[in-house]
């Protein structure tokens, strides 16, 4: 794609992305009323929020081509991110497809803010992380990188409000807007690897494959901070966590690392649980401080029950 040539603007039909954002309010209008304790009204919400899921579905579902509306990029994106909108037969499917809509742009992103918001996400959510992390490594045109790396306008600590501004007009051309700036919470919660689940009061932590990763959380009940490293070619990790009073964690670790080790003990309670197509040790921690090693065994893959 050329820079100022508009090349990148893969557009949906009309109504798609308008559809998808009125059935995700209604969702969302839900989950306030319940957070709330507004129980019949939290149920009339959902009650809505459902029967406009499966109309989406219906009006834009494409048996015969196996996809949304004119499969442009964000048609595939947002049915993924929709909660309930695409039947479990055919999500594998769809991500699929989606991986291989990007692979066929040159292993980039071709929608608008729209599409980003959940991109990154929905490839994380469906084994794909690592074309993700691939996409936002990027430095060609369109890229993230692109904005920072270019040879003519390199943007410093800010984001631009059009991935080609300096190819652009000077109206709705700023270099300091948050228009992409999504991005900024998928980088926190799925590549750093911390996130707060406040339905349930817990922090979810899951640490990386590989590299290195330190992030910390601002939360009502005190600082939460969670990080992660791999030594070299190393597949052991390194993890130094702290809770805040009033919180619990679910720390996750890659199987392969092996038996989590809290503070120099070998964890007695943990489980074997399949996230986002990767396997992981999962562990309970109560609020405190930890350093967390892992340690090879056996039978790591028979570990049951948690720790708490």
């Amino acid at each position: 794609a050329t820079p100022g040539k508009g090349e990148t603007a893969e557009r949906p039909g009309k109504p798609f992305a308008a559809a998808f954002s009125i059935v995700r309010s209604l969702q969302q209008a839900a989950d306030l009323a319940k957070a709330l304790g507004h129980t019949k009204e939290a149920s009339d919400w959902a009650a809505k929020a459902a029967a406009q899921t499966t109309y989406f579905h219906n009006v834009f579902w494409d048996a015969g081509a196996e996809r949304y509306d004119n499969g442009a990029m964000i048609t595939y994106v947002l049915p993924l991110a929709l909660a309930g909108a695409v039947p479990d037969a055919n999500r594998e499917l769809l991500a699929n497809a989606l991986a291989a809509h990007i692979h066929a742009r040159n292993g980039t992103w071709s929608g608008g803010i729209i599409n980003n918001r959940f991109l990154f996400d929905v490839l994380h959510e469906h084994g794909h992380a690592d074309l993700a992390l691939a996409m936002l490594k990027r430095r060609d045109y369109p890229s993230y990188g692109y904005m920072y790396f270019n040879d003519l306008e390199p943007a410093k600590e800010c984001m631009w409000e059009l991935p080609d501004a300096p190819f652009e007009g000077t109206g709705m051309n700023s270099r300091n807007h948050h228009m992409f700036s999504s991005v900024g919470h998928y980088l926190i919660t799925r590549v750093a690897g911390l996130s707060l689940d406040s339905r349930r009061g817990e922090l979810v932590a899951v640490a990386g494959r590989e590299g290195s990763a330190s992030v910390r959380l601002r939360l009502s009940e005190g600082d939460a901070r969670f990080a992660w490293t791999y030594q070299g070619s190393s597949r052991g990790v390194q993890v130094d966590m702290t809770v805040p009073i009033g919180l619990k964690a679910q720390l996750h670790l890659p199987l392969f690392a092996g038996r989590p080790v809290v503070d120099g003990v070998v964890a007695e309670y943990v489980v074997v649980v399949h996230l986002h197509g990767s396997t992981y040790h999962k562990l309970v921690l109560a609020a405190g401080k930890y350093q967390i090693t892992a340690k090879q065994t056996r039978a790591q893959d028979s570990d049951s029950v948690h720790l708490v």
